[in-house]
This record gives C-alpha cells, sequence and structure tokens, in this order.
C-alpha cells in the first residue's frame, strides 16, 4: 500500500509540472522561450556571415613588364620586395664575311684551332691504336697482321686510327721509278674521280717536270677531270726559265688534252705578298673558304739541304699556320720572290709523294728518313694521309 501511494503522489505532482509549463508557455511573447533566442523562420533569407580571414593584404596587380609584387613575408608584414623581371636578349645570329679581310680572319682563326687540336687528336690516334694492339696481343699471343690495298696501305687490320702511314718503296733505277710515279698518281686520280669527280694534284718543280713529262705522254686517260695546282712557285713572269709555270707549259705542249685552263697559276706581276693573297684567293674557288685545303695528291721534292716546296731549315715560315699560301722574299735559293704553301695546308693532304733519285741524294735521305733530323722534308706528315717516299738505289745507299 506504501507503494501505490508514493505512485500516485508522484504523478499528482507531475501532472501540476505540465499545468505550470502550459501558462508559462501561453503568457509568453513568440519567438522566444525562457530568454533564449530562436531563428526567425519567417524569411527566407538566412542572416549574413562575416568573413573568417579579414586580414589578408591584398596582392596588387602590376605590368608584368615592369615588376612583381611579391606578398609582404609573414615575419615581417610591412616589409615588401619588387622582383624585376629579367629580360633576356639573345644575340642576333652571325653573319658570314662578306669583305675579303674578314675572310681571312675567319681562315686564320680556324688554321689555329686546326693547329692547335692536330697534336692532341694525333696523340689520340696513336694511343688508341696502340691500345688496340695490346689487346689483340692478350686476346691471340700476336701482333695483328697487316693489311693490304690502296685504302689501308701499311696499317693493321687493328691500327686503322694511325695518324699517318710512312711508305718507302726502293727500285732499280729511274725506269722503274717512273713506272711506281705513274701506277700511284693514276690511283690517286681514280679513287678521287670516282669519288668527288674531281683530280686535286699539287705540282712541284725541279727534275720531276721532266719526270711528269715522260709519264703523261705514255698515259691515256680523261684529263678533263683534273685540276693542277702549284706547291710553290717562284714570282717572276711565265716565259722566264726559273718560272715553274711556264717550265710545265713547254714540257707539257706534247699533251694537247692538258689545257692551260686546267692549271691554278699565280698574277707574276704582283708582289710576293699580294700574289699570296691572291692564290689564296683562287684556292678558295675549289676548296670551302673555312676549311683547310684537301689536296688528293701533293708531288714533292727534296732539295739538297733537305727542304721541300719553298720551305727551307730555319726560316720563320716553318712555324706559319695562319694562312694557306705564305710569301717569301729572302729565299736561300735564288730567285729570292717565292710563295708556298705552309704545312697546314701540306699535312692535310690525302696523298704525298717524294721522288728521289741519285747517290747525291743519299746523305740527305739518310738524315731525314734514316736518323729523322726535323728538317723540312721529315715534317711533311699528313694527319689524315700517307706519305710515300720513291727512292732508286743509289738514293737508298744509306739506309
Amino acid at each position: 500500500m506504501a507503494n501505490s501511494s508514493t505512485v500516485m503522489s508522484v504523478a499528482e505532482e507531475f501532472e501540476k509540472l505540465e499545468v505550470e509549463v502550459e501558462s508559462i508557455l501561453s503568457t509568453e511573447p513568440k519567438g522566444e522561450v525562457s530568454g533564449i533566442e530562436t531563428m526567425d523562420t519567417t524569411t527566407s533569407d538566412p542572416p549574413p556571415v562575416e568573413p573568417i580571414l579579414t586580414d589578408v593584404p591584398k596582392v596588387e596587380k602590376s605590368d608584368p613588364k615592369k615588376s612583381i609584387l611579391i606578398p609582404p613575408r609573414k615575419d615581417d608584414p610591412n616589409r615588401t620586395f619588387k622582383r624585376k623581371k629579367v629580360v633576356i636578349n639573345n644575340p642576333p645570329p652571325p653573319q658570314p664575311p662578306t669583305s675579303f679581310e674578314d675572310r681571312q680572319v675567319q681562315r686564320r682563326n680556324t688554321l689555329h684551332n686546326f693547329y692547335r687540336r692536330r697534336r692532341f687528336s694525333q696523340d689520340l690516334r696513336m694511343f688508341r691504336g696502340l691500345g688496340e694492339t695490346f689487346l689483340h696481343l692478350l686476346e691471340q699471343g700476336s701482333a695483328p697482321p697487316p693489311s693490304r690495298g690502296w685504302k689501308n696501305r701499311g696499317r693493321g687490320t687493328h691500327c686503322k686510327s694511325a695518324v699517318m702511314v710512312k711508305q718507302i718503296i726502293t727500285l732499280e733505277d729511274d725506269n722503274k721509278v717512273a713506272d711506281e710515279l705513274r701506277t700511284q698518281i693514276l690511283n690517286a686520280a681514280e679513287e678521287a674521280i670516282s669519288s668527288r669527280n674531281v683530280f686535286k694534284i699539287g705540282l712541284s718543280g725541279g727534275s720531276l717536270i721532266g719526270q711528269l713529262a715522260k709519264i703523261f705522254t705514255k698515259v691515256s686517260a680523261d684529263w678533263s677531270n683534273w685540276k693542277f695546282f702549284f706547291c710553290d712557285e717562284r714570282v717572276v713572269p711565265f716565259d722566264n726559265s726559273d718560272s715553274t709555270f711556264g717550265a710545265y707549259k713547254k714540257a707539257f705542249a706534247g699533251i694537247p688534252e692538258i689545257t692551260d685552263e686546267q692549271f691554278v697559276a699565280i698574277n707574276p706581276d704582283l708582289s710576293a705578298e699580294q700574289a699570296a693573297k691572291d692564290y689564296i684567293k683562287k684556292l678558295s674557288i675549289y676548296f670551302p673558304p673555312n676549311d683547310i685545303p684537301r689536296f688528293d695528291l701533293l708531288l714533292l721534292g727534296m732539295g739538297p739541304d733537305g727542304h721541300t716546296c719553298s720551305l727551307f731549315p730555319g726560316h720563320p715560315l716553318l712555324q706559319e699556320t695562319s694562312v694557306w699560301v705564305a710569301p717569301i722574299t729572302d729565299s736561300p735559293k735564288p730567285p729570292p720572290s717565292r710563295i708556298t704553301l705552309t704545312f697546314p695546308v701540306i699535312n692535310n693532304t690525302r696523298l704525298a709523294i717524294f721522288v728521289a733519285t741519285g747517290e747525291s741524294k743519299a746523305p740527305m735521305i739518310k738524315k731525314i728518313l734514316g736518323d729523322d733530323e726535323p728538317l723540312p722534308a721529315q715534317l711533311v706528315q699528313p694527319t689524315k694521309g700517307d706519305v710515300i717516299w720513291i727512292l732508286d738505289k743509289a738514293a737508298a745507299s744509306n739506309l
């Protein structure tokens, strides 16, 4: 009974509380309940919301050509930086030289660069060839066999990067020497014409003129693709007995197929300095002006003092590397006024051939080929070609 009376009292108190709450709700104004603010749902637009980030600085837009404004740093809001726009002005492309003096400067720079790189390339090729030979020795137990043929004459099959091949051919007499010289010239001409449609050959004076006249009169060839240049020339009139071109005109008179237009001769009316510059202009017609001339064949002679072309022992022209053709006005051998190819051009040939006959040549042949004395004829060492010495028994008697 006690439990039932307790339940009744609680129910009565709960009913009293409900009555009080209903009375309070009926007396409060609409939209408020016991001092608690409520949202008025009668309006459709929500109240404005204040932005959270109100202190972010605005970045001013500026002309990109003038500068770019960077926002202030975090550690120092009042400090700003302006970065200047970097404008890269590309230099105009180099223009090809137009005047003769500019082309001379460009040629001189090319020759200097070539001469500086030549020694390094020679050493590199030599060591590369030695390395390949050493590897062949390790693998096969013997040196590589020599290669036969025109293009790789004297080279080993594993030494194709050799710098230069020097071949010495000793024959019985002058007739055998002339036959070998004819064979070498015709082989070089055939290779040049088949590959480049023209055969560019450099001629020297002296006894070589008569030898070539005898050889060419017995040769039936298409001379139209042959072009004759001069390794050196005396600055004298063509009718002078010292003129190399005049001597060749007389010697080749019996070969009507070879015309004067095939010879690239100097202008004998100029001084040695002007004649050398003029001959450079003539060479630039047949060779690229920005590269060192590369002849297919140079026929060279050797003087009793070891000179070749007009490059004499101890002369400053041995060190000339800035021009293709140099003048000389103090030649130890008359006449004193001459022009000559320089060593950068001579050592850029594909093939150089020396012809020496007679017992009088024997002492100098021994110095050059036996003792390797640094005489001008011994300095003929093509970087990308070969050297052939054709001797008779008398000239090679001291070897």
